[in-house]
């Protein structure tokens, strides 16, 4: 069996995925500096390659958290770091691991000298209270992570079943949902498939069982599946993993 695959770097409504953090911009900076409407229908793909300093946000904070300067001086308190595309093109960014989230939180046109230039917007939405991302960013960044997993698990499963029905009997690993590691194995004779799901049971949680049931055979019940079990057709199980298998007809 092959080593759990790290993280798929993705979009997804207003994140963008990557092994440690989300990559998001605030709602203000979003509405007030980009001109951008935000409603639940919101995805930051459609900006990223149009939008100069979304495209900056996704390429050079999705490896590197920091910059190599920082917005000064600020009151808040906070670490920002300086956002940089091309000339003129400015951004102010927020790293904040303990949510695993980096946020982008204002934006604006540097020239030098001028009173709108962006680190003067930067100060002044910090004097204001303004900068940081408030109780609604958190609110859109929790929701989105909750549904997370039922948007994106059905393709992660699709794809993986694919991959072992194409080689019964062996094991292959992924990740399902955006984060959550699985282990598939089908089993096949005749008409009939045996289609093996382990998980760790420690991590994965229990309410999301029925999405993950479905993501792999959206047409059999809940009660179709046994489990938890012990076992695991090709190979040991680990500590805290648990198995579920289906057995259904392809006919």
């Amino acid at each position: 069996m092959s080593l759990l695959p790290p993280v798929q770097e993705r979009f997804h409504r207003g994140s963008f995925i990557t092994a440690q953090y989300d990559l998001r911009a605030t709602r203000r900076c979003l509405e007030d500096d980009l001109g951008r409407r935000v409603g639940e229908d919101f995805e930051l793909e459609k900006l990223y390659g149009s939008v100069e300093i979304i495209t900056a946000l996704v390429n050079q904070r999705g490896t590197n958290p920091i910059g190599t300067r920082q917005v000064t001086p600020l009151t808040s308190g906070h670490e920002m770091w300086v956002l940089g595309y091309g000339n003129n093109h400015r951004g102010a960014t927020l790293h904040q691991p303990e949510h695993r989230v980096l946020w982008l939180c204002a934006y604006g046109w540097h020239r030098s000298g001028e009173e709108d230039d962006a680190f003067n917007h930067f100060r002044a939405l910090d004097a204001a209270r303004q900068l940081v991302p408030n109780a609604e960013d958190y609110g859109d960044l929790f929701r989105e992570r909750d549904e997370r997993f039922a948007d994106l698990a059905p393709g992660d499963a699709q794809q993986l079943l694919a991959q072992a029905r194409d080689a019964p009997g062996d094991a292959f690993a992924g990740r399902i949902g955006g984060e959550h590691g699985v282990v598939v194995t089908v089993e096949a004779a005749d008409d009939l498939e045996a289609l093996w799901v382990a998980v760790d049971g420690a991590s994965f949680p229990p309410d999301w069982l029925g999405t993950l049931f479905a993501a792999f055979e959206p047409n059999a019940e809940f009660s179709d599946w046994e489990w938890p079990l012990t076992k695991f057709p090709s190979r040991e199980l680990r500590d805290g993993e648990w198995s579920a298998v289906l057995h259904h007809s392809l006919a």
